[in-house]
């Protein structure tokens, strides 16, 4: 299971890799997806809006979110 964070260009800001989880409720940070506004380089991104892609065994959805500083 990942999620993937695009801009809306399409270029990859960052990705979590989350690894096999059960089916559940995760809402705390130690356990649920969380993404900091980061890029893969450490850097914080800017205002804007990005494509959020969650992609599991057989599923694939995505959505998009507005990142506001």
């Amino acid at each position: 299971m990942a999620i993937s964070i695009y801009d809306v260009s399409g270029k990859l800001i960052k990705r979590l890799d989350l690894g096999y989880k059960s089916a559940g409720i995760y809402v705390s940070k130690d356990r649920a997806a969380y993404w900091d506004g980061r890029n893969e380089a450490g850097e914080m991104v800017s205002s804007g809006v990005y494509i959020v892609v969650f992609k599991a065994v057989d599923y694939e959805d995505s959505q998009r979110i507005v990142l506001i500083r």
